[in-house]
């Protein structure tokens, strides 16, 4: 899926994240891969999704809890993005992407 992914043939390596994720459905790390490659495919729904699955099964992903709220930024939901960074400031207050 990375090397898809990569490459730039995302279709196909969010094919293979959803095949691995059938096997694996708890695996955070997977969800907020095809995560990543949904906003890359502008899918901000499925993103966010993937995203909010990642952090219900492990919450302390600021990475995660970031690129969350950048997709929930792009589809104005501008009070929970916000919401989002403090969460991430409040584990990494070191964290300068959170305070852009």
């Amino acid at each position: 899926a990375q090397i898809r992914i990569g490459t730039g043939d995302l279709t196909s390596g969010i094919a293979d994240l959803s095949a691995a994720l059938r096997l694996g459905p708890d695996d955070a790390a997977l969800l907020a891969l095809r995560g990543d490659a949904s906003v890359a495919e502008r899918q901000l729904a499925a993103a966010l999704r993937d995203y909010t699955r990642a952090l219900d099964l492990g919450p302390d992903l600021p990475r995660v809890r970031l690129n969350r709220a950048v997709v929930l930024r792009m589809t104005g939901e501008t009070a929970a993005a916000l919401a989002e960074l403090d969460r991430v400031i409040a584990v990494r207050p070191d964290s300068v992407v959170a305070f852009y």
